[in-house]
């Protein structure tokens, strides 16, 4: 087994120099690791402002003042009767 005082004795055999390039590349993987999930979730903010874009794009494409509420219950009505007809006769 590993300990901190085996790890301690390991680094006093280590020149200077190169225990300072071992904490450099330490630091840098953290840094782009913490990069990375700055970047994941700059993109997960930026897909879902895209989402959100395009379903209002969408239904601002739908809109419109022709169609009224009592024609879409009527046909949703019609739908589910029809639906419902099927159903039974299978």
């Amino acid at each position: 087994m590993i300990t901190k005082q085996t790890i301690v004795n390991e680094l006093d055999t280590v020149p200077d120099f190169l225990l300072v390039e071992v904490l450099n590349f330490i630091r840098a993987v953290k840094n782009k690791a913490s990069q990375s999930a700055e970047e994941f979730s700059v993109i997960q903010g930026l897909d879902r402002d895209m989402r959100d874009r395009t379903i209002t794009q969408l239904l601002e494409s739908f809109k419109t003042d022709e169609i009224s509420l009592e024609t879409i219950d009527a046909e949703v009505e019609d739908v589910r009767a029809e639906l419902y007809a099927r159903q039974t006769a299978s």
